[in-house]
């Protein structure tokens, strides 16, 4: 896979942040990583390949872009977290960030599933529960942490916010001044989540105007599922991000072709996806 090496940089809030204990990041924590696409490998341990091709038109509008793997980041979260309570998983992401976390041998058993559908309505992104549910554990494990609208759509779903933790492999640290948007510059970044455990931040680069773009954050579990099953991001946000509907359309063909077997089964039925997918 093509990997484009990404100047580092440091964000001051988010040191500040960790020094008070409400952010919580492995030992050997660099800083910030910046650039302007991050993918983040969530399917190779499951056996599924993402073709180079489909990497290669991605990068070809999105550079720097680097490539995360997600074994690489579980290994280090589940140090994180090995202490912590029985976790809440959120959706797809969570529990494909668990079955990698099980591979880290961690071994705290999830308490309960949270399924969240997030969509794309005219190229931007929504989310709903699908069931409202109050949380059953103070520690909630999800994959990525960027805008935070799945949280906080969580969150609002729950009569107490103050003693819960969040966990996840990769969070943005765009992160605008004001009060504006779902994360704030205070604490954790998220209101009602007293401490975010991450394994690795990362930044868009400095525009012209002095602030930072947000980075486009998509795992490729994600990038799969969506270019192939929902036409809105497929002509919507991949066009408009990756160099309009023809390149799309290439994507979504190449994806296309992808066995998502595993992947089916993790949107279908999340509990025999984790029972089928054991350590071994």
């Amino acid at each position: 896979m093509l990997v484009v090496p990404i100047k580092k940089t440091t964000d001051k809030f988010i040191g500040q942040a960790i020094s008070k204990g409400r952010i919580v990041v492995p030992n050997s924590f660099s800083p910030v990583k910046c650039g302007k696409l991050f993918l983040i490998d969530d399917v190779s341990q499951l056996g599924i390949s993402f073709p180079q091709q489909a990497i290669e038109i991605l990068a070809e509008n999105n550079q720097p872009l680097e490539i995360l793997r997600a074994q690489d980041l579980a290994f280090n979260l589940s140090k994180l977290i090995r202490e912590k309570n029985n976790p809440v998983l959120v959706g797809g992401g969570g529990v494909l960030t668990y079955f990698l976390l099980r591979n880290a041998r961690y071994e705290k058993e999830p308490k309960q599933i949270i399924e969240v559908e997030r969509d794309y309505s005219s190229g931007k992104p929504v989310c709903r529960l699908l069931r409202a549910e109050k949380l059953s554990s103070n520690l909630i494990i999800d994959d990525v942490l960027a805008s935070g609208q799945t949280i906080s759509t969580i969150l609002s779903n729950q009569s107490r916010q103050s003693e819960i933790d969040l966990a996840c492999l990769v969070a943005s640290s765009n992160i605008p001044k004001g009060n504006e948007g779902y994360r704030i510059r205070q604490n954790s970044t998220m209101t009602g989540i007293r401490t975010l455990y991450s394994t690795q931040f990362v930044n868009g680069q400095r525009q012209k105007t002095g602030y930072d773009a947000k980075p486009a954050i998509l795992s490729l579990r994600y990038l799969i599922t969506k270019a192939v099953n929902n036409d809105d991001y497929a002509k919507n946000y991949l066009a408009n991000k990756f160099g309009g509907l023809q390149k799309a359309e290439a994507i979504r063909d190449l994806l296309s072709r992808v066995d998502t077997e595993p992947l089916n089964l993790l949107r279908r039925n999340p509990k025999e996806f984790l029972d089928k997918w054991k350590v071994k």
